[in-house]
This record gives C-alpha cells, structure tokens and sequence, in this order.
C-alpha cells in the first residue's frame, strides 16, 4: 500500500472541523441554559490554542520574518521598504523621439508626455 503524506496542518484543521461541530451541536442542545457556558469554555480555549497554531503556521510558511514579541524585524521592513520604493520610482528614460537618457526630473516628464502622446497619434 503507498503511504500518503499528510501535512502537519491537516490534523490540526480536521480537530477544528470537529470541536466547531461539537460546539454547535452544544448551542442548539444547550441554548438559554446555565450548563452551556459550563460546557463551552474548554472547547472554546481548545479551538482557540488551535486557531493560534494554525496561524501561526501560515504565517511562517508566508515567509513572514517575526521577532519575539510579534514585531517584524526593522531590517527587514527598511529592506522591503526600500525594494517598493526602488520599483515605484524610476531613474531615467529613454526620450523616445531623441533617443537620449533622461535622469532630469523636468526632462523624464517631458519624455513621458512625448511616449504616451505618440500612443495616441493618428497613423
């Protein structure tokens, strides 16, 4: 027989299925009575340890980088906040009608009006 490899989430997820539907079948059995609070606070603090956890796990397996405290590392987001910055900011053009290397601010605007009004040229 081939042995199937489960991830380690799955059983944690197939828990949560079943302590939500414990907990259901306790609020329809149980409503408007005293003996429901009873029952419902250790499944409750179990479905949210595994919440917690099941969380946590996405959150590592995004690449998120976490500190101690649930603070993200300074270095890291100065990195990506440099990386945005670098791609949303361009460094010069080349000026479609001449040809030249535009680093100019004034310049770099000009060479766009000039790209984007001979898009819309009539040929």
């Amino acid at each position: 027989t081939a042995q199937i490899h489960i991830p380690p989430t799955s059983w944690r997820e197939t828990r949560l299925k079943e302590l939500q539907g414990q907990r259901n079948l306790l609020y329809r059995d149980y409503a408007n009575t005293e003996l429901l609070e009873v029952l419902i606070a250790p499944l409750e603090s179990e479905i949210v340890s595994l919440q917690t956890k099941i969380a946590n796990i996405v959150i590592l397996k995004a690449g998120k980088r976490w500190l101690e405290d649930n603070e993200k590392s300074a270095g890291y987001l100065k990195r990506r906040a440099n990386t945005r910055q670098r791609k949303r900011c361009a460094q010069r053009f080349t000026h479609p009608s001449t040809g030249v290397d535009c680093s100019d601010p004034q310049d770099m605007i000009d060479a766009a009006t000039d790209f984007c009004e001979s898009l819309f040229q009539t040929e």
